[in-house]
């Protein structure tokens, strides 16, 4: 029954039904305003990572993904491997490139599939060119992304369904968003019998390269990934918009008279879901977001005007040239990206407070970025859900940490507590602190220490294996507890040789912090300038109602001259 309807209406029937759908759905849902960050400079950062030999990663020896288009990482990194282009926005550049030559090509057949004459195909093709700077699309997957969608759409319509599935498969690993185009085409390949086809050559290749994917990231795939946030700005880019909004007009016109077309029927299909999703229930408001109705909009504004007479035609190429060549100054004023924190000095790691900043910010690919939301290191979310923000720093303790007073690291607490032993001073640069203490990497020990029934420590770790006088240790300590603390705890940590006291520090924790199973705590430690060389005692006791529960001497360390 359902293969009789489609063969009967055909896509016009699903057209216009998916348009009213549109609009109801609009109409009751009434979203708010999201955004999303200009992710560029982490397409820059993996490239970076894997010409450098660490793989396809952020930082190295960190598997997260960030974004949702492990094809386009993977050829901005192997394109000009080798080769003397040194410069990944340049990379980037030729990519973008090769993305808008197969869009040309594809939209131009497209059109001659939508019976447009060859001039007007010609023009389609070149508007579609030029007007790409519209959508913001270099160093972006999308050109490459709708590039290949408009290659499998004109694939499919040829009859050669395994191959537009591969293809899509690819444009959906480049984009996500490439998967809207699936819907009017799989609704097609139903008409035509060939949907067992087009979907096994489409989810076969994701599916393989989801399970890769999963192998090479392990549980934290899906940790990092760059996600919509609430917006409380307006619309930008107004002018965009407004030039858009007639051709806008005669593409849903040449949509409305030629959709018996299988061509223009799945392009306004595309388009319609394409709107829907990305600009009504998301309303991203990223201009480049909006790149594969580049394409389609052209080529069935195209079609409109092949319905209106011959003067009127020529009039209207002239508008639709004029509205890109204006949407275009408009959404390259919209698209102005902030001056990039550059950081030239040999720093090791940079931690900024979160992902946005990273995205923004120029550097080394052997250094390390830190994003104190969770986002970059996954082990973060933890800290920040038990809300142990101190650990979250010492942990980590970047070279250079850049903070304002409104961060979850306050630059005013810097200089107090636990933090202010890492050394941390405001330099040159506004809000950027640079920390002075030397730090090591942690050595793991193990311990099983008993405090109470409910607590013991099972295991501890120093950055340093010796000390000297006026040095800074940090202090890891691995808890394990039986059931979640109900009041707050306090870790009391001493470096004692004999009577005297070297170093001493109280920290206090929540009691989320201590939550039931294992968890690690970090503490900072400075040794007394007038301490002499000999064997120090590392006491680590827990303070619960003001009353010690227990005071143990965990490790001995070597104090040198």
């Amino acid at each position: 029954m359902t293969k009789s309807l489609l063969s009967r209406y055909g896509m016009g029937l699903f057209s216009i039904g998916l348009a009213l759908v549109a609009l109801l759905v609009l109409a009751l849902a009434r979203p708010s305003l999201s955004q999303i960050a200009d992710n560029r400079q982490v397409s820059y950062a993996y490239a970076a990572q894997l010409r450098a030999g660490n793989g396809l990663v952020f930082n190295p020896d960190e598997h997260v993904l960030l974004t949702a288009s492990p094809a386009y990482l993977l050829l901005l990194g192997l394109l000009g491997w080798g080769s003397t282009i040194p410069q990944l926005v340049q990379s980037a550049g030729w990519l973008f490139a090769l993305s808008i030559a197969i869009g040309v090509y594809s939209l131009y057949r497209l059109a001659r599939q939508a019976v447009l004459p060859v001039l007007s195909a010609v023009i389609v093709a070149a508007l579609y060119a030029l007007g790409w700077p519209l959508w913001a699309g270099v160093g972006t997957p999308f050109p490459l992304m709708t590039g290949l969608c408009l290659l499998a759409l004109g694939v499919a319509l040829n009859s050669r369904w395994q191959l537009a599935g591969l293809i899509l498969s690819v444009a959906i690993l480049s984009s996500p968003e490439a998967f809207l185009l699936a819907i009017p085409l799989l609704l097609l390949a139903v008409n035509k019998g060939t949907a067992r086809r087009f979907l096994l050559a489409a989810l076969i290749p994701l599916v393989l390269a989801v399970m890769a994917l999963r192998i090479y990231y392990g549980s934290s795939l899906w940790d990092g990934l760059l996600i919509l946030r609430p917006s409380p700005s307006t619309l930008s880019g107004a002018l965009p918009w407004l030039a858009s909004t007639p051709l806008l007009a005669l593409a849903a016109w040449g949509w409305y008279r030629e959709r018996s077309r299988e061509v223009v029927a799945v392009a306004g299909a595309w388009a319609v879901l394409h709107l829907l999703i990305v600009g009504g229930l998301l309303r991203v408001q990223a201009g480049w977001q909006y790149a594969p109705l580049a394409g389609t909009l052209l080529l069935l504004a195209a079609v409109g005007l092949q319905r209106l007479p011959p003067r009127v035609q020529r009039s209207g190429y002239a508008v639709i040239a004029a509205l890109v060549v204006v949407s275009v100054l408009g959404a390259v004023q919209a698209a102005a990206q902030p001056e990039g924190i550059h950081i030239t000095e040999p720093f090791n790691s940079i931690g900024v407070m979160n992902t946005a900043q990273a995205l923004n910010l120029s550097r080394a690919p052997d250094q390390t970025v830190i994003a104190f939301d969770g986002q970059l290191q996954p082990d973060l979310k933890a800290m920040i859900e038990r809300g142990d923000i101190q650990s979250m720093l010492i942990r980590y303790a970047p070279d250079i940490l850049i903070t304002t007073d409104r961060g979850r690291i306050p630059a005013q607490d810097l200089a107090s507590g636990a933090w202010a032993r890492l050394g941390y001073r405001l330099t040159a640069n506004p809000n950027t602190y640079r920390r002075y203490s030397q730090i090591g990497s942690f050595n793991d020990q193990q311990a099983d220490i008993a405090y109470g029934p409910d607590i013991r420590l099972v295991g501890y770790a120093l950055d340093q294996p010796s000390l000297r006088p006026g040095q800074l240790v940090r202090v890891r300590l691995d808890w394990d507890l039986a059931r979640p603390a109900s009041k707050p705890i306090s870790v009391d940590l001493w470096l004692e040789s004999g009577d005297y006291v070297f170093a001493h520090a109280t920290d206090e924790f929540a009691s989320n912090v201590f939550e039931a199973g294992q968890w690690s705590t970090y503490h900072t430690l400075v040794v007394d300038r007038t301490a002499w060389p000999g064997l120090l005692t590392l006491r680590v006791g827990l303070i619960v109602n003001d009353g010690v529960v227990r005071r143990v001497g965990v490790t001995q360390i070597n104090l040198t001259p």
